[in-house]
């Protein structure tokens, strides 16, 4: 299964889009297969059991702080 990044806002999923500027305060970017999973990395994040990490990206050749399970 393939994974993406998706941005959660005011706790509602979207797909993530590097050119957007995601300024929120309640905003987390994720790398995840579905949705339903970007959900339950935030909700890991929230009990402080994962922390943000560095991602490439690749269609933007940057950098991303998303949310990720080890080893990813």
């Amino acid at each position: 299964m393939s994974k993406n990044l998706y941005v959660i806002i005011d706790g509602e999923v979207h797909p993530f889009h590097c050119q957007n500027d995601y300024t929120e305060l309640d905003s987390i970017v994720t790398y995840a297969n579905t949705e339903e999973h970007a959900m339950e990395l935030a909700t890991l994040y929230e009990r402080g059991e994962i922390e943000p990490s560095d991602f490439h990206c690749r269609k933007c050749d940057g950098t991303h702080v998303v949310l990720q399970e080890s080893g990813e």
